[in-house]
């Protein structure tokens, strides 16, 4: 396929499983060859007229080798029926429903009369459906207990290394998914052997924050009122203190956002942070999750998506942060200018920033991609070949800048408040002293908007390494890892791989990188900063 693609370019990488599906590249006859699939996918040619198409089994080497996906049908211990359920599974599994199943053509039959049938194996038609059956003799079933979800998403991305972006021989990426795939059957192992937590865990780390910060109001509570007694006594002058009717009402106002703040967020922080040194999956009982101690932050730092994932945000961040502000900030600067349209031009210019971000997602990617984009229709009418934004590795940060660009709006909104705000007789003392534009916005509006800059800075810096729903939606983190964002792949250990242990380790790897840039700027601007009254 590596040599079909690159070398004697005979094959397109458009013929994708997410193209067959949405498009339908093989029945429009737009590709001789498609797979591997599983006879569950070719249900959907039955309906091609126009060519004549068959199957063919994998290429083998030494040994033929292929894997069985199937389907099952289960009778949960919850059910108020369970005899009932148990003979209509046996229906199901039975003679008849086997060759409904073969007659419909979603999938091999599981009993051995209805696939070696006619019904099946259809001599009148061309398809070859004992391809199938001959193939079972090399099959094997897959582990149940493993996140095979998890290796095949690694494994197709370390693929797509060899296969799209020839970054690698075939041959190399063969033995890093082999690599994949054993250190995921390994993991489980590891796992087992390790103890579980306490059994009632999860209470005692969500409670017991309710616990701590209910003593520390009553400590607070109590300090204040003896301190304020106090000061009342040695200082007659000093006003009277709020009555203890006033400070009770003050409490039962903030008493819903305390509950909030300690059941919503600092109770799961905590939890959060307790996984982050375990490993769980949600379709488990609490009384499951094992304790792992440091290793998932050493399988973190050997983790080569996750180091992908860290220099794709951190570039993304690099270059888009800077170059919202720079647009941001010329906006306002433009739209505070008086000239008719002005309201208009503002509504325009924030508009972006109130649509759904998956809508943007799916806008941008019609507008990005290679043959029917707008972007790439526009500079073909100058005479300007447009790249392949969201395939090719050099352009796809590039698209993901240029598209956040979309939405500065937010920002814009801030520095025009920063603006409208500026004492306009600093303008006018500098413009009588000669100062021409560019100094009066370098020496005057620019340390005057200091404050507006480090709040946009910090927000945007945030959301810089929050970003999920673009990449989610436009190209789901490839091709290879060249797109999968922090977030995106914290998503995907959390939602996709049932992994919420090792989501845990991501977020809270996340939060501390995200707080040490925020505490960094914040450091930095008391050499930049200037604030009304001379105070730094």
């Amino acid at each position: 396929m590596q040599n079909l693609l690159h070398n004697e370019k005979i094959a397109s990488d458009d013929a994708t499983f997410a193209n067959q599906l949405s498009v339908g590249l093989f029945q429009a006859g737009k590709v001789a060859f498609y797979g591997p699939v599983g006879f569950w996918e070719t249900y959907r040619f039955r309906e091609i007229e126009d060519f004549e198409w068959d199957y063919h089994p994998l290429p083998r080497n030494k040994q033929a080798a292929t894997a069985v996906a199937m389907r099952f049908y289960c009778v949960p211990r919850t059910a108020r029926h369970p005899q009932l359920a148990y003979e209509y599974v046996r229906v199901l599994a039975g003679a008849t429903m086997q060759r409904g199943l073969a007659a419909i053509g979603n999938g091999v039959p599981g009993l051995i009369s209805a696939a070696e049938s006619d019904v099946f194996v259809d001599p009148t038609t061309p398809q070859r459906e004992e391809v199938f059956l001959e193939v079972l003799k090399g099959a094997r079933f897959q582990p149940v207990a493993v996140n095979w979800s998890e290796i095949q998403e690694q494994s197709a991305a370390v693929l797509e290394e060899a296969i799209l972006l020839n970054r690698m021989s075939a041959e190399e990426a063969c033995r890093t998914a082999t690599q994949i795939a054993n250190a995921g059957l390994d993991r489980r192992e590891a796992v087992k052997g390790r103890p579980r937590l306490p059994k009632y865990w999860f209470w005692f780390a969500q409670f017991g924050v309710a616990l701590v910060f209910a003593l520390v109001l009553a400590f607070r509570l109590l300090r204040g009122s003896v301190w304020r007694d106090k000061k009342r006594l040695n200082n007659q002058s000093e006003s009277k203190p709020r009555s203890k009717r006033e400070e009770r009402q003050a409490w039962i106002f903030l008493t819903p956002w305390a509950i909030g703040f300690v059941f919503l967020l600092a109770g799961p922080a905590i939890v959060s942070a307790v996984l982050s040194f375990s490993e769980w999956s949600p379709v488990q009982n609490l009384q499951d999750a094992r304790w792992m101690g440091l290793q998932q932050y050493q399988r973190l730092a050997n983790d080569q998506t996750f180091h992908t994932s860290l220099r794709v945000t951190s570039l993304y961040a690099i270059f888009a942060v800077p170059l919202q502000l720079i647009t941001a900030l010329a906006l306002a600067l433009l739209l505070n200018q008086k000239f008719r349209g002005r309201s208009v031009a503002r509504t325009l210019f924030y508009l972006p920033t109130v649509i759904s971000p998956v809508i943007l997602g799916a806008m941008w990617r019609w507008m990005l991609d290679a043959d029917q984009g707008l972007i790439n229709q526009g500079l073909n009418t100058v005479g300007v070949a447009g790249p392949e934004w969201l395939k090719n590795p050099s352009w796809i940060i590039p698209s993901f800048i240029l598209m956040s660009l979309w939405t500065v709006g937010a920002q814009m909104l801030v520095f025009l408040a920063g603006l409208q705000s500026l004492d306009p007789r600093l303008l006018e003392a500098a413009k009588l002293d000669g100062a021409r534009s560019w100094s009066r916005f370098r020496h005057v509006v620019l340390p005057a908007l200091s404050p507006v800059l480090l709040f946009n800075l910090i927000v945007g810096l945030i959301q810089a390494f929050q970003i999920f729903a673009q990449p989610f939606v436009m190209t789901q983190g490839g091709p290879g890892n060249e797109s999968r964002f922090l977030v995106l792949y914290l998503y995907e250990q959390g939602f996709r791989y049932l992994r919420m242990g090792y989501a845990s380790t991501l977020a809270w790897v996340l939060f501390g990188i995200v707080a040490v840039l925020s505490l960094l700027v914040l450091q930095s601007s008391k050499s930049w900063v200037h604030y009304a009254g001379g105070r730094k």
